[in-house]
């Protein structure tokens, strides 16, 4: 699924991205590739999923101040 189309559907703001990036499925940092989207909930788990190959990292807006260099999936409840 595109990463657009996946912001469309959780109602997710898209930040620093190429929409049409693929993803595949979500994985734990450690278990991540370059077509996984992995989630954040805290600075110790943006960390490791900012270090890890994920395509994108989904995080709730207070997150993303400290967020560069991945493709963002913003959404008020990103766990869901």
């Amino acid at each position: 699924m595109k990463l657009s189309q996946l912001a469309q559907a959780l109602n997710a703001e898209l930040r620093l991205s190429d929409a049409d990036l693929e993803v595949e499925r979500v994985a734990s940092a450690p278990a991540a590739t370059p077509r996984t989207l992995v989630f954040a909930e805290e600075a110790q788990s943006l960390d490791r999923a900012l270090a890890s190959p994920a395509a994108a990292i989904i995080l709730g807006p207070r997150l993303a101040e400290n967020a560069s260099g991945k493709s963002l999936l913003l959404g008020s409840q990103p766990r869901l």
